[in-house]
């Protein structure tokens, strides 16, 4: 059986594409058409998943059908000479856009799958790695090897086509982004490929000149995105229909089951000469050699097409392409062919009625356009169809040739034909003036998300000129740096700006003594403030080291401290909780205290605040001050203080400021522990000292006297933690502590272009107080790195159209999320850098402005990732999964069994669960032994019946627990994940495989320890929240991207109010701090910064007129670019609205 097949379409859930693109008009137009196979296309999109299983029914060997109801409902709308069984198979196309071997890669992958249960699958794996549910066609940071390979995990049966090889952007070979080889992307899963689709602008007759693609079958599809482009190339089987039959042709083309393609002529599609559309320059790849790939209009690159890039690929002439390929015929699509003998628009309703006279008497499109003699075209009545399409059979076409995203024309009379055959008479007298045939000739209705609505186009940059990628260039270190990395022994302070290779040069001073000064790797010790910044220097120092095997001891501060207890208290865990936690264990003191936890007169979150404060003055519960405590409630401060300790060792907890506190009491008072300290770590480093609380400045006292090896490093005019303790006195008294300290400044600058540097510094030299010299005040930081001359100032209406500005600036950077973007002219093809997603940070003041651009990144199909331990770790069924763990290793608290009966099937009661926490609580118990001694049966205040239910349900968690004792803790972690759906209410486990997948990875580095990977989360701080190699757009506060870097960075709520932040209409607790911090986020930029704000904005539950923030007036008016969205509003709306992308 001979039957034609296309695979690759869309929905109308994909961007651009036609409204009525559903089941029943691909239903009718597959038929018109002449195809009995038909992708579904978009089958990853969830809305079009469920159309499909509510729509198709099983048609055998993982074909599907549409149901009887419907497909009867149809057939009134095919022309009876076209009515045919249509079936469809289960096809999606994913775009990739990730970082490989230095570049950034965007292809699109065509996936087939077998049945609705591995399409299911495969979609939720997919789900859980970025956003599926915003367009038909998702976009994700995924390496398309790794895209493979999970589609050959779902089901060894599926397989992948890569799309449109030879587009220049998103496509395997592509000149802009692709690769040069099919190994190149796929790796050791190249075998897996057996098929690629060559794409509208090239046939198989120009992809034979590239001999590696010989073990390829070559296919051919639409990409339709109406009803009316399907079929405009098909591919032809000759065997029964069926997904293994159609696999089994694919990758065994010897078989002659495949019978080749229908094809466009490659000329028509729209990139196959070179070019520049914006400047209506079409050129041959030989003019483009002339030109040195340069538009002669503007002098920006050209767009190389895909004629000249598959010779910049072809190894071998035509005459040597071997013969034995399959066949291809190139065609024009009936519409245009009429739409040239009418003398009107393809789309128009005169070639419609011209189309259905010719299905209705002939049969289905490709039938007439393959098969039909002249002689009976001619007898339609459509004067010179026969001969039009004898033409087309034959090649006898002028062609205009496509390019940079314009259509080539096709021409089948030449104009003096035209004139002598035409004339001035009407060539189709009589058309019939029904509906025509299921309206497939139509270009159909094509329309974007919230089409209509107001445009913001935010364009910052005239052009993107091209930049110069910050980097260490020279294979040595500067002068400074070599004086700060061969420092002897003593105290050196390394003052150190933005950029300035920091973390560079204190592991190479660290491998310095190592190798050349014969310093014990054991002997130093490294302190942070992030985990993240601890596993950089890891990572460093095992790259410099010959024998990296022992390397120094490099943490954080908290870290450093819980170690030096735990080797205190071998036998018994201690465990670290976290803000959460502590906050409802100082509720349940309250509550014990004064039978009411509003019986006190400070807010719980208050009186929290002031112990942490007491706690980094060093102060326990019995050294209260006036001064501690503001109010005349210092006695029942005292009490609650003292109360929470007691329950906190009760439990063997600490919190974080008990881990310095305990061990400078320690070193400050123990002779022999803070000798036998010194003697350890006799080279102490510390990053970022600039940022030290009290109680981390007397842990490095105590640790190094006044005249031992500490080398510390950082920047006061980066000083911005004061709102947590931290004092940048510290920093500027350290020649004062340690006498006898060399001071080395770096200046030199590695990551920003000059115009970065220029703006931030005219930002931080207004600051305020005196120039200590420890600064950057007067010694501006230098870089020679050329790029932008400007800093984007971009003003926006509302704070919803500012998340969707900084939306339209990525998309268009990376290339417009997909081509249809640069076709549709909203991306200029010739400003295109070699941006991912990874390369865009989002910085801004408060937490709460992340919400807005979450949503509206959503929407778009934008993948990013939220720089926030709370939004990750106070997720119900995360803290469920945690206090599991917890329960497991005897190390949880009672927070852990609230969390867990929050989403507990049944859910318990909470008042049940707080009475069997009493009871605990006044046994002096942990959790555990709660747990395996008591029983509810004596619970005071609670009925009988409910004992008997959290009875059970505690016998169930007990046996739960039971159950995962044995595995490893990787394995529990995943058992854990997979019991969610059945054992917690509300939640899907896929959806959280990557963070599964995250907490199997860190439990990994911990060596499957419990105590160690349960403390190491509580650690984490929102800085190591982000991952560095996901191709994801990054969201974080200012404080949080301290320590990170992007090529393109965009503060937004540039904003008096934010940017400097006033609460609630008061003014900035710490002006100079907040210059700072805004300082900070200027210099996250290495090579585009944006500076955003709005005119208006929801702030503490009111709508507010708003002003630019002062500290963009600190820049000179020379160095920014100030641009204001042009918004246009509905007709229909007096408002305006915003189309998003």
């Amino acid at each position: 059986m001979t039957f034609l097949a296309d695979f690759h379409i869309h929905s109308r859930f994909s961007r651009a594409t036609s409204k009525t693109l559903d089941l029943e008009h691909l239903h009718i137009a597959a038929q018109c058409k002449g195809l009995a196979v038909v992708g579904t296309g978009d089958a990853t999109h969830p809305g079009w998943f469920a159309e499909i299983k509510e729509k198709l029914v099983p048609a055998g060997d993982g074909l599907l059908r549409l149901s009887d109801s419907l497909a009867q409902a149809c057939s009134t709308r095919v022309p009876a000479r076209c009515r045919a069984e249509v079936h469809f198979l289960l096809v999606s196309e994913i775009s990739n856009i990730y970082k490989k071997n230095g570049k950034t890669r965007k292809n699109h992958n065509l996936v087939f799958l077998p049945s609705l249960d591995a399409a299911e699958r495969f979609n939720r794996r997919l789900d859980a790695i970025g956003n599926i549910r915003s367009d038909g066609r998702p976009i994700l940071g995924l390496d398309a090897r790794d895209l493979l390979e999970i589609l050959l995990e779902v089901d060894e049966r599926a397989f992948l086509v890569p799309a449109h090889i030879w587009t220049p952007w998103f496509s395997l070979l592509g000149s802009k982004s692709g690769f040069d080889s099919l190994e190149e992307c796929f790796e050791d899963l190249s075998g897996h490929i057996f098929a690629a689709e060559t794409g509208l602008s090239s046939d198989p007759a120009m992809n034979r000149l590239v001999s590696s693609l010989d073990r390829l079958t070559l296919i051919s599809n639409s990409d339709a995105h109406s009803a009316a482009k399907l079929a405009r190339e098909a591919n032809i089987f000759h065997c029964t229909p069926g997904y293994s039959a159609i696999r089994a042709a694919l990758e065994k083309p010897q078989t002659n089951q495949f019978g080749g393609t229908i094809e466009f002529y490659p000329e028509e599609g729209k990139y196959h000469l070179d070019g520049h559309r914006k400047c209506g320059v079409r050129l041959t790849p030989d003019e483009t050699r002339v030109l040195n790939g340069i538009c002669p209009i503007c002098g920006r690159s050209l767009t190389v097409g895909v004629y000249n890039r598959v010779q910049m690929l072809a190894d071998r002439p035509p005459e040597a392409i071997p013969s034995w390929q399959p066949p291809f015929e190139s065609l024009v699509p009936l519409p245009e062919v009429l739409s040239e003998l009418l003398q009107v628009g393809a789309a128009t309703k005169t070639v419609a009625r011209a189309y259905t006279l010719a299905l209705e008497s002939l049969g289905n499109e490709l039938h007439i356009l393959r098969d039909v003699s002249p002689e009976q075209l001619d007898r339609t009545g459509i004067p010179l169809l026969g001969e039009a399409i004898r033409r087309m059979r034959t090649g006898e076409l002028e062609i205009q040739a496509g390019y940079d995203g314009d259509y080539g024309h096709i021409q089948i009379f030449s104009d003096a034909e035209k004139h002598i055959l035409f004339g001035q008479r009407q060539l189709f007298p009589g058309a019939p003036t029904g509906p025509s045939a299921g309206d497939v000739s139509s270009s159909g209705d094509i329309s974007r998300s919230n089409a209509g609505h107001a445009d913001i186009n935010v364009s910052p940059y005239d052009d993107l000129a091209p930049h110069q990628t910050p980097v260490f260039r020279e294979d040595r270190e500067n002068r400074d740096q070599q004086q700060a990395i061969s420092h002897g022994d003593g105290p050196l302070l390394i003052v150190a700006g933005p950029g300035t290779g920091k973390t560079r040069t204190v592991t190479h001073r660290m491998a310095h003594l190592i190798q050349d000064g014969g310093v014990p790797a054991g002997a130093m010790l490294a302190l942070t403030f992030t985990e993240k910044a601890a596993g950089e220097m890891r990572s460093r120092l095992e790259q410099l080291l010959d024998d990296a095997s022992t390397l120094p001891l490099t943490a954080t501060f908290h870290a450093l401290c819980w170690a030096l207890l735990r080797e205190e208290t071998p036998e018994t865990p201690l465990r670290i909780i976290d803000e959460d936690e502590r906050l409802f264990l100082l509720q349940r003191t309250m509550r014990r205290l004064t039978g009411n936890e509003k019986a006190v007169t400070l807010k719980p979150r208050e009186l929290l605040s002031q112990m942490v404060d007491a706690k980094q003055q060093l102060k326990g519960p019995d050294a209260y001050f006036e001064s501690v405590v503001a109010d005349t409630a210092t006695s029942v401060f005292a009490r609650v203080y003292t109360a929470y300790q007691k329950m906190l060792a009760d439990q063997h907890l600490l919190d974080f400021e008990d881990l310095i506190f305990r061990v400078v009491r320690r070193l400050e008072t123990d002779d022999y522990f803070r000798t036998t300290c010194r003697n350890r770590f006799r080279y102490v480093f510390v990053d970022e000292y600039q940022d030290l609380n009290y109680g981390q400045y007397r842990l490095i006292r105590a640790l190094v006297p006044a005249a031992g090896n500490i080398c510390v490093i950082g920047d006061p005019d980066q000083a911005i933690y004061g709102f947590r303790g931290s004092d940048v006195a510290f920093f500027n008294q350290f020649v004062e502590d340690y006498p006898s300290a060399r001071v080395i400044h770096l200046t030199r600058n590695y990551r920003s272009t000059e115009t970065i540097l220029e703006a931030s510094w005219q930002v931080i030299r207004q600051r305020g107080g005196p120039d200590t010299g420890l600064g950057v005040l007067g010694s501006r930081l230098f870089s020679r790195l050329t790029g932008a001359p400007h800093v984007a100032v971009v003003e926006i209406p509302s704070e919803k159209a500012e998340a969707v500005a900084v939306g339209q600036i990525i998309e268009k950077a990376v290339g417009g999320a997909g081509f249809l973007a640069i076709d549709a002219g909203k991306v200029d093809s010739s400003a295109l850098h070699d941006y991912s997603f990874a390369d865009f940070a989002v910085l801004y003041r408060t937490s709460a402005q992340a919400d807005v651009f979450s949503a509206i990144f959503d929407q778009a199909g934008i993948p990013y990732q939220i720089a926030s331990r709370r939004k990750t770790y106070t997720q119900p069924h995360v803290v469920a999964l945690l206090a599991l763990l917890r329960i497991i290793t005897g190390m949880a608290s009672a927070h852990d069994l609230n969390g867990i009966a929050r989403v507990m099937k049944p859910r318990l009661d909470k008042a049940m669960v707080m009475a069997f926490l009493d009871e605990m609580d006044d046994r002096g118990q942990t959790l555990r032994q709660a747990l395996d001694q008591a029983g509810p049966a004596d619970l005071k205040g609670v009925a009988l019946q409910k004992r008997q239910r959290l009875g059970d349900a505690l016998e169930d968690l007990k046996q739960w627990v039971a159950d995962l004792q044995p595995l490893t803790l990787e394995e529990q972690i995943v058992s854990i994940s997979e019991s969610w759906t059945d054992r917690l209410e509300g939640h899907d486990a896929a959806r959280d495989k990557d963070l599964v997948a995250d907490l199997v990875r860190r439990a990994q580095d911990c060596q499957g320890d419990s105590e160690h990977f349960i403390n190491t989360v509580s650690l984490q701080t929102d800085a190591d929240m982000v991952q560095a190699r996901i191709e994801k757009v990054t969201l974080t506060t200012m404080h949080a991207a301290k320590g990170l870097e992007f090529p393109v960075v965009f503060v937004v709520g540039c904003e008096d109010g934010l940017i400097p932040l006033r609460r609630d209409g008061q003014g900035p607790s710490d002006l100079e701090e907040e210059r700072r911090l805004f300082y900070v986020a200027l210099t996250r930029a290495r090579e585009l910064l944006y500076l955003t704000w709005s005119r208006k904005r929801r702030l503490y539950g009111r709508q507010e007129a708003r002003i630019v923030s002062p500290f963009v007036g600190d820049i000179e008016r020379h160095l920014l670019k100030h641009q204001s969205p042009q918004l246009s509003v509905t007709p229909k709306a007096q408002q305006v609205q915003l189309r998003l992308f």
